[in-house]
């Protein structure tokens, strides 16, 4: 392993090094997961899950808000959540 690669050593064996990461938008990618998996588990966290499926209700359902609160297309948004 390359010492300029050190955290390898921390992976799941499950979770690989390197990914081909295809030359599409990320939304794209993203609603191809919506519909491919939607019943699969998006995030785990503290004990709580939530399915592709949610996850797309949720953010279809938080750009619905921000676009009633004003916000357009380029607009930049913070978030600000702990890093977990």
């Amino acid at each position: 392993m390359s010492d300029t690669r050190r955290w390898l050593a921390s992976y799941d064996p499950r979770v690989p090094a390197d990914l081909d990461i295809p030359d599409i938008p990320f939304t794209q990618l993203a609603e191809a997961i919506f519909r491919e998996v939607p019943g699969a588990t998006a995030w785990h966290f503290l004990g709580a899950r939530g399915t592709f499926g949610e996850l797309d209700a949720d953010s279809r359902r938080f750009a619905r808000y921000l676009a009633d609160a004003g916000c357009h297309p380029g607009d930049v948004v913070a978030i600000c959540l702990p890093n977990v």
